[in-house]
């Protein structure tokens, strides 16, 4: 015995959006577009960089020595770094 492909958890979401929306019941439909906006719509990637640019050739030879600290215990916050 064959059995059918069963719908996505996704597919099953969208259809009964569609669904409240012909009905007219635009709640329901945008309760049901809440629920499957994350699984269709990728958050976007953070605006501010992770480590901010760091002018480089103004640090001293310490400050370059903390980044090349091989155990990561030397580095000092990101803040002191960035030039004023």
């Amino acid at each position: 015995m064959k059995s059918e492909a069963k719908p996505t958890p996704l597919a099953v979401l969208l259809a009964a959006m569609h669904a409240k929306w012909d009905e007219g019941d635009l709640d329901g439909a945008a309760a049901l577009a809440r629920a499957a906006a994350p699984y269709v719509h990728p958050r976007r990637a953070t605006e501010r960089p992770l480590q901010p640019d760091i002018a480089a050739h103004r640090l001293t030879d310490a400050e370059l020595d903390l980044f090349s600290d091989p155990a990561g215990e030397g580095a000092p916050p990101q803040d002191s770094l960035i030039p004023p």
